[in-house]
């Protein structure tokens, strides 16, 4: 069985999992899944923002948000450690309930919620709708949130029950450690002012910008409002 196929992924979703560039070995197994999360964020977002957006995201703390950089660097390496947990895991057999479509599709139903509300009641009030519902916006709470969560929570799943009470639970542990600069990061972005908040989504969102270099898109950000 492939990794793919032992956590049970839907169809779209395996080649994130059973990359193998340099042989098959395990460092290359691990290697290739952690450049693979890499390469869906930071970079697939920097990179989506240049080519849609005709903007160059900037990575600075001043700017941008800690737990995007460099905080999504150390998320990939947690959501890449659960994915070779669930990858070694020696189970070799299909049904498990972890697997199945129904779970998963509910995982991945519910990870697009969670970005839909984030979207709608969190990031809507402080920012307008040309930022909104811009490309690298679209791409960093539907495609991150949602694509992205779906893969992190179905892993870990799978790494946890592949893996009960074996030894290779370990790597959940090491997964949960790799992860805690994210978490960091998100509660110091938790805690900025409002004022703070409208200056990194200015930058990191631009209301202003040509939509794939050629249609022009205009915006502004409403002031904020100090409690």
């Amino acid at each position: 069985m492939d990794t793919a196929d032992k956590i049970g992924l839907l169809p779209g979703f395996g080649w994130v999992a059973n990359q193998e560039w340099f042989g098959h070995s395990w460092w290359s197994q691990l290697l290739s899944t952690l450049l693979v999360c890499w390469l869906l964020t930071p970079i697939g977002h920097i990179a989506w923002a240049y080519i849609a957006q005709a903007i160059i995201v900037p990575l600075d703390s001043k700017r941008q948000w800690q737990s995007f950089f460099p905080g999504d660097l150390f998320l990939g390496a947690a959501v890449a450690l659960l994915i070779f947990a669930a990858r070694i895991s020696g189970l070799e057999t299909d049904g498990h309930w972890w697997q199945s479509p129904v779970f998963h599709g509910v995982v991945l139903a519910s990870a697009i919620v969670v970005a839909l509300v984030i979207t709608v009641l969190v990031d809507g009030p402080n920012m307008p709708a040309s930022a909104l519902w811009s490309p690298s916006k679209l791409y960093h709470n539907f495609l991150l949130y949602g694509g992205y969560g779906y893969i992190a929570v179905t892993s870990l799943v799978a790494a946890v029950a592949g893996n009960w009470f074996g030894w290779r639970l370990v790597l959940v542990l090491v997964a949960f450690v790799a992860a805690l600069p994210w978490l960091h990061f998100v509660g110091s972005d938790g805690k900025l002012s409002p004022a703070e908040v409208v200056e990194k989504q200015r930058f990191s969102h631009p209301a202003s910008y040509r939509l794939f270099w050629v249609f022009p898109v205009h915006g502004e950000y409403p002031e904020p409002r100090e409690p």
